[in-house]
């Protein structure tokens, strides 16, 4: 990285000074040779360029800069190689600059992988619980090696040795919650999207043996659950107005049905009074609105 640097920085500075020179001395010979203005012109936004990619790449942390960067400097500088001969140039010529930056390609690379780990190694030690390390672990390594075909061999392999020692700091076997749809969207699911997305909840707030019923003969029960060895029998109503107390009577035939401890009707609206005073006589349990939106920061 360091070469990358010191070459490119030198040559920006060089070339921009025999632009600038170039500019003001465009009808003068230089070493024999007849140099444009417009040759000139455009040479300079070119090195300004070079000079921003070169700062980024030397300073970042992330692959698709790093790489992207180092091959749009490189693209660059085949930009200025056909402009030898009519721009002045002072100093190492972009030919030869470009000869120089491709052969230390690889050890600059293999510096940033090293700075880069380094990063990485960091992000999954201060991540706040496992799920999250591993999160960080998938994701970082994914996004480098998307860049493989930018790399050589040894710097594949190094990567990979490096995977391999960051993932003994990354326990793979704790089971990652589903994701959980924001509230806005439950609103416009329909009826079979709704129950999976309540299944989801449920697995997501610690209960097992969570499976949904068919459908049709369900006897009014949507998902059947455990959870401190308690069994349930749950009713999803995704509706745009309050549940009534037909609900309570069908998930009290339902809970019978399936011989489960608990009936529950389970809602992104609120209930009637009806619906309310029903339950209170079946002892059904009522989870409305709030209790729904209470599960998912769960």
């Amino acid at each position: 990285m360091d070469f990358l640097t010191v070459v490119i920085v030198i040559f920006v500075i060089a070339v921009i000074g025999g632009v600038v020179a170039g500019v003001k001395q465009s009808s003068e010979q230089s070493n024999g040779a007849q140099y444009s203005e417009s040759a000139n012109n455009s040479a300079r936004p070119i090195m300004y360029e070079i000079e921003s990619l070169t700062h980024k790449i030397a300073s970042t942390k992330k692959p698709v800069e790093f790489f992207d960067g180092y091959d749009e400097v490189i693209e660059k500088y085949k930009l200025l190689v056909k402009l030898e001969g009519s721009a002045s140039f002072s100093g190492i010529q972009p030919s030869d600059a470009i000869e120089q930056i491709l052969v230390s390609k690889d050890k600059d690379t293999k510096e940033f992988i090293e700075k880069w780990y380094v990063n990485v190694d960091k992000s999954i030690y201060r991540a706040d619980s496992e799920i999250e390390k591993r999160k960080v672990f998938k994701k970082e390594f994914r996004l480098i090696a998307k860049h493989y075909p930018q790399m050589l061999q040894d710097n594949i392999e190094l990567i990979e040795s490096l995977k391999e020692q960051a993932s003994k700091n990354v326990d793979f076997e704790i089971t990652e919650p589903e994701p959980v749809p924001a509230s806005s969207e439950f609103d416009t699911m329909d009826g079979r999207e709704f129950e999976r997305f309540c299944a989801s909840l449920l697995r997501n707030n610690g209960f097992i043996n969570v499976e949904t019923t068919s459908g049709s003969g369900d006897h009014g029960v949507d998902i059947l659950a455990e959870k401190d060895s308690i069994t349930y029998a749950i009713q999803c109503k995704r509706f745009s107005s309050n549940v009534g107390n037909a609900a309570i009577q069908e998930i009290f035939s339902g809970k019978e049905f399936y011989k489960r401890h608990v009936g529950v009707v389970l809602t992104n609206q609120y209930f009637t009074k009806n619906a309310i005073e029903a339950a209170a006589r079946t002892g059904i349990v009522l989870w409305d609105r709030n209790k729904l939106q209470s599960m998912m920061v769960k």
